[in-house]
């Protein structure tokens, strides 16, 4: 038999459902439209315009994932992709079944209806990273295919260019800066202190010189004799002190750690550093030689590949950590010096090979000591802590793999662990959790790991 509350309570929900219904629809379309609008930066009009090729390696080539330091709107005024370079590209970085007919291209494609040419840009990054070489390949819009060969555009650069965009960076002594500086002994494009920075804007067909220009920004050097093979220009030796050596597929590798004031390393890193653009959203040019005291200063952890060419060894840079050592006086675990990796760069073809994680556990390892005989005397200090500045998603899941992993390599922090987090029937559940508490904090100090670390 129903009652008169049971009816109430029916009627009251059948009242609300079309209410919470209309929301949650509402709630989905928005959810919807927010999807359909996160366009993917490496299908912009300017990354599917450009084509990264790293070392001697015959690969195949790697696009770019942002542009938008460069150019701005993700796009090159006045151009747009050959169609060949962007159906290849397309299934190269969604694959055939990840490629949607119907789904709206880039939003950076609007302006493909003004652009004049297409545009083909080569990059060839040299193994050491310090050097590149830039062909600009272009064609009218509206030239037929079969002349494309006959009237296609090569640009190689000339000295007059190069000198227009030569960009060897100095910062300002003294001063942490996140940009270069317009220290006027610097060969580079003099632009207006404030648009030093700005991507590259203009309603009209850029020139080569401006495209070249915008270039620089996330490239190494860029050399100006058309006839230098930068595939072939390796390191005679690592930069940095060797702290560790491994091998994976029948490859050989080092990871090095050097000091950003040491002579050399700075004017290493300024071009290195700069392919960190095209592949990290909000990637900073930082200054390595900055120490505003003694406490603090940078290292740098950099991955190379041993080569064996002509019976010498020579090496090609497949990766970098920036290091951040401060001194934190009011530590939760104790007072000491704190390792902030700042920002991680592993190269587009040494990546998903396991050499982040490889990275991570030498600097947990250099964290607990275990490099101090072979580092200058000045900076070996006890670490405390190591965390990250502002990680990537990615960055994240590999983190969290490692320090997984390193804790479970050490069966003392392991065990202890187990044994407070399968708690005590005896003890009543919030001394169980103090008592938790209390381990995680002990075996986190040990691990130089964070709190928030330990509880992951």
């Amino acid at each position: 038999m129903v009652t008169f509350a049971d009816a109430l309570s029916f009627l009251k929900k059948k009242a609300l459902e079309p209410e919470e219904t209309l929301a949650d629809a509402e709630e989905a379309e928005v959810e919807g439209e927010d999807e359909e609008n996160d366009d993917d930066p490496r299908l912009s009009s300017a990354a599917l315009c450009m084509t990264m090729r790293f070392g001697n390696s015959s690969e195949k080539p790697y696009g770019p994932e942002y542009t938008h330091q460069c150019f701005e709107g993700e796009r090159i005024p006045g151009y747009q992709p050959f169609q060949e370079d962007i159906d290849e590209k397309m299934i190269q970085i969604l694959g055939d079944s990840g490629i949607d007919k119907n789904a709206e291209p880039h939003g950076s494609f609007q302006h493909h209806e003004t652009a004049l040419e297409y545009l083909r840009i080569n990059i060839q990054i040299a193994p050491s990273c310090t050097k590149c070489k830039v062909t600009l390949e272009s064609q009218p819009i509206g030239t037929s295919k079969n002349s494309t060969n006959n009237n296609n555009n090569k640009h190689a650069l000339s000295v007059e260019d190069q000198q227009n965009v030569s960009k060897r960076r100095r910062l300002e002594s003294g001063e942490k800066s996140k940009h270069p500086s317009d220290d006027p002994d610097d060969d580079c494009v003099k632009v207006e202190e404030e648009e030093e920075n700005r991507p590259v804007s203009s309603t009209i067909k850029l020139s080569n010189s401006q495209i070249l220009e915008a270039l620089a920004k996330m490239l190494p050097a860029i050399v100006t004799d058309e006839k230098e093979d930068v595939s072939n220009e390796y390191l005679a030796k690592p930069v940095g002190v060797v702290l560790q050596e491994y091998s994976q597929s029948n490859q050989q590798y080092v990871v090095t750690l050097a000091q950003g004031k040491e002579p050399g390393v700075p004017d290493y890193h300024d071009q290195v550093q700069t392919l960190a653009l095209p592949y990290i959203e909000a990637a900073d040019a930082i200054d390595v030689t900055y120490q505003p005291h003694a406490g603090s200063y940078w290292q740098i952890a950099y991955l190379f590949q041993k080569h064996s060419i002509e019976e010498q060894e020579q090496y090609s840079l497949c990766g970098y950590m920036t290091l951040w050592t401060v001194t934190s006086l009011l530590h939760k675990h104790q007072a000491g010096r704190v390792l902030r990796l700042t920002q991680a760069l592993i190269l587009p073809d040494c990546q998903r090979q396991g050499h982040g994680q490889e990275m991570m556990r030498v600097i947990y390892k250099l964290a607990q000591g275990a490099y101090d005989e072979k580092l200058p005397e000045e900076v070996v200090y006890p670490i405390v802590e190591v965390n990250v500045e502002d990680p990537a998603e990615g960055f994240m899941k590999l983190r969290d793999l490692v320090d997984y992993q390193y804790i479970l390599e050490n069966k003392e922090w392991h065990d202890q662990l187990l044994e407070v987090a399968l708690g005590n029937k005896d003890v009543d559940h919030d001394n169980n959790k103090n008592n938790y508490n209390t381990v995680l904090s002990q075996v986190a100090a040990k691990a130089k790991l964070t709190l928030r670390q330990g509880q992951i």
